[in-house]
């Protein structure tokens, strides 16, 4: 028996389950919701968490296009803070393609 048993969902399902699966990103979306743009540093204290923790996250939220950091990856000078802020639609999008895939959206 395989290890990890990964169900042939929809592209859209598996991003949103990516996003919302785990407790870690489900905090951060609501932490930046509520308080805004927020450094790793950030994240990680009013989370209780290890930056690194944090870190892993917000590189699998970026992938998805659910935080946008600021500056972008590709502008980040070595050393510099970068602020995370959410992509709402994009949050929104995967948040209805769950629901409709559990038979609870429209």
């Amino acid at each position: 028996m395989p290890e990890h048993v990964r169900p042939d969902l929809p592209p859209a399902v598996g991003d949103a389950v990516s996003a919302f699966g785990y407790g870690v990103r489900v905090a951060i979306i609501g932490y930046i919701h509520e308080h805004g743009p927020a450094t790793r540093g950030q994240l990680a204290t009013a989370l209780g968490l290890v930056p690194k923790t944090v870190q892993f996250h917000l590189t699998g939220l970026t992938a998805l296009g659910v935080v946008i950091p600021d500056p972008p990856p590709e502008q980040a000078r070595r050393g510099q803070r970068t602020r995370y802020e959410i992509d709402a639609g994009r949050v929104l999008e995967l948040y209805a393609e769950l629901g409709k895939h559990l038979g609870i959206g429209g």
